[in-house]
């Protein structure tokens, strides 16, 4: 099975209690993951997943970081993540998205192209895939594609989102995952 993860607030929290930081990690040593993510990555790899990343990172549109400093965030992920599991297996591919302007529907269709490319490189169907992430822009790219989506939410109301699976973390969406 395919599984596209969102990365801020899925798998690392958005950092907003360190001053002058934003919404962005902006270095690895800033990367603080939500607790059982980690090993979700890892078990689900484990367990034979492919597991890919695609992200929102418009902090390269705005100037705050340079495209090679998320690159250099998401190798050390990937070499991190490959350190922890059984066979050295890792995250496939992150890819980073950006749009100009904070605009959910080009933030759909940003995520939903990279769900395109991935799929069209490593050769999947996205009708066998499922993407797990916290926001609208990533259910409905999901859902735009024919995957499963499962959305993470850990607040008291929940958004009006299409989603086919509900789960409070990684942790519970990979013990889903591991279920079909």
């Amino acid at each position: 099975m395919n599984v596209i993860l969102d990365r801020d607030g899925v798998i690392n929290h958005n950092n907003i209690t360190k001053p002058g930081r934003g919404w962005y990690t902006l270095c690895w040593n800033d990367f603080e993951f939500i607790d059982g993510a980690e090993s979700a990555i890892v078990d689900l790899l484990n367990n034979g997943h492919d597991v890919y990343i695609v992200t929102m990172q418009n902090c390269v549109v705005d100037g705050t970081l340079q495209p090679f400093e998320v690159d250099d965030i998401h190798s050390r992920l990937i070499e991190h993540i490959a350190t922890l599991t059984e066979d050295g297996s890792t995250i496939r591919q992150i890819c980073a998205c950006s749009t100009p302007i904070e605009d959910g529907t080009l933030k759909m269709y940003a995520k939903r192209n990279a769900i395109i490319y991935l799929a069209s490189k490593y050769g999947f169907s996205t009708n066998n895939t499922i993407v797990v992430g916290d926001s609208e822009h990533d259910m409905d790219a999901g859902n735009a594609l024919g995957c499963t989506t499962i959305f993470i939410h850990r607040a008291v109301n929940i958004p009006d989102v299409e989603y086919d699976v509900i789960a409070t973390s990684l942790m519970n969406a990979a013990k889903y995952i591991k279920e079909l």
